[in-house]
This record gives C-alpha cells, structure tokens and sequence, in this order.
C-alpha cells in the first residue's frame, strides 16, 4: 500500500487530485507520489522507491546520448524483493494541454524504461491503484534551497477521466451507509474492471454488479477493513472509466473507490459509550492489503469530506 494517510471516519480531509498542479523535485534523487502529491526521497540503500511508494523520478538519458531527462516510472528491480509490479509508462506526442482521456485507448503501456525526452513528449502513468495521469515537462531548475551539485525538474501533472475531472459531481451519487453499531460499509451494487482474456490488460470499463450482502467491515485496529461478498449479478450497464457514481473495484489497482459515503458522527459519553450525531459524507478509497490479501482486508488510503447534498 502506499503509504498515505490511514484515517478512520473523522472530520479530517486529505488531499485529491482534482485539478492540475505543478511540483518541483531533484534529479534522480526524489520519487513522486501522483494519489497523495507528495514528494519521496529515494531509498539510498535500494537506490529507489519501492513502486507501493512512489510512481516515478526523474534521471539523464540512460544511453547516454544526451543529457535529457527522461521520466523513469518505480518498477520493480532486483533490489526489491517482494516487490508490486509498479506503474507503466506511455507517452504522446501531444502536447500536454490537448492529452485528455479519450487519447488512452491509442496508447500502449509498458513497465520498461523508456528512454525518450520528456521536454519533446507528454508522459502518461498509469498507477497501481489503477488511476492515469499525464506529465508535462516545465524547465529545469536549481534546487532551492540548493545543495551542491543538485537540479531540479519542474513539471505539471493532473488526472486524467473520462471528463477530463477526476470525480463526478459527488451530490449526484447515491451515498453508501456507515453504520457505527456494527462498524460496515453496505453496498448492493459494484462496478468491477473489465479485461481482455487475450491481453489480460485492462480495457478502460467497468461492468456494474448487483448482489446482496456486500460490505467491508472495520477492524479492530486503524483503517483495516474485511470485505464479504455473495454473488454479485451483471446489470447489463458498463461504465466507461472508474469515475463514476458507484463503488468501484480495480483488479490491476487492487483498490475499491466509493464516491460518497455517509458517516454518523459520534459524541462520546461519560461511561466511554458514544451516541450518533450528525451525518457527515465522504468520498473514500481502500486497498487490498499486500500481506492479508488471502483474508480480504482492505486498507482505507485516502478519505476527502464532501456535502451531503
């Protein structure tokens, strides 16, 4: 899992990728992290970021034919043991301001390094957690504050969706509940990631399921949840992208998404009991968890206040 924020439901927000930004980091010495916006050091003793991480850093040509920067997604190499399998990489020679989502089913991905300017092209991730964003390259810069020797690479960066906004209106999605009394999120419909059985790639679309006793269960613990199942139906609806108003499961991301969660905010009693209060919403993302994958717990990674209206 990357290591985010793991919050239980408080009144807190954490960040989200719902518009552009511009970020700064050095030369084959920061990772990136495109689901939380932050910047990584480099781990010196694998030389890198494990890709649950971070998803790229910036390095010259590894050829050797110049001294262009070029975009190296967190893959996994043989100093990581137990490592994902990281994000992959495409680039389009359009420029940054005209790559938008519908430009994905013309590109081809890959996990190898690909060593190509990054000034000349627009770079297209697609992370683990199943989500694509674009990079754009700005100038090169002296690190500030500066220590010797070391430049800085100032770049843009934004999701991409079907939209071209990472998440629907939120007031227009039908709220899943949490119940404090048995700690469960309950949902009778999921959309689940479409794959090519010849590929065995994801296709962009996600088919809507319906079922009975769907739910994820809070452990005893921090932002641990166990999900249970049943047998989900096809509806017949398929959706184009993981943006959209139900939970959402990603197979490659390993992380289910739900827009809008509605949460009892609790008051605690004098005897340590506590008392449902108002209702709060959010949207919320989890992720199956490396080492209890065989158990069906889920991580809670990122969580972001919304209106309830």
């Amino acid at each position: 899992m990357k290591i985010f924020l793991s919050l239980i439901f408080l009144g807190m927000s954490v960040f989200n990728a719902a518009s552009a930004f511009e970020n700064t980091i050095r030369y084959e010495e920061d990772c990136f992290d495109l689901e939380a916006g932050i910047v990584i050091p480099r781990d010196p003793v694998i030389g890198a970021c494990l890709p649950e991480i971070g998803d790229f850093w910036f390095t010259y040509s590894p050829a050797g034919l110049g001294t262009y920067t070029v975009v190296s997604q967190n893959r996994c190499i043989m100093s990581m043991p137990m490592c994902e399998e990281g994000a992959k990489i495409a680039h389009s020679a359009k420029a940054y301001s005209e790559v938008n989502f519908t430009d994905l089913s013309s590109l081809e991905f890959t996990s190898d390094l690909v060593d190509i300017d990054f000034a000349s092209v627009t770079a297209i991730l697609h992370t683990l957690e199943g989500h694509y964003y674009k990079l754009g390259f700005i100038e090169e810069v002296p690190c500030n504050p500066t220590p010797a020797g070391d430049t800085c690479v100032k770049f843009q960066w934004e999701q991409l969706s079907d939209s071209n906004s990472p998440d629907p209106n939120p007031n227009g999605c039908e709220a899943v509940v949490y119940s404090n009394t048995d700690k469960k999120i309950t949902f009778d419909k999921l959309a689940m990631e479409l794959y090519s059985p010849f590929t065995d790639e994801p296709n962009g679309q996600f088919a809507l399921f319906t079922g009975a006793d769907m739910s994820l269960t809070m452990l005893a613990g921090f932002g641990d949840f166990k999900y249970k199942g049943g047998n989900p139906t096809y509806t017949g609806q398929t959706l184009i992208g993981a943006n959209n108003c139900y939970p959402t499961y990603s197979t490659q991301g390993k992380t289910v998404r739900f827009p809008k969660i509605k949460v009892p905010l609790v008051s605690i009693l004098p005897d340590g009991n506590t008392a449902d209060g108002p209702m709060t919403c959010y949207s919320a993302m989890l992720k199956l968890s490396t080492t209890q994958a065989k158990a069906n717990i889920f991580k809670l990674i990122e969580i972001n206040e919304i209106p309830c209206e």
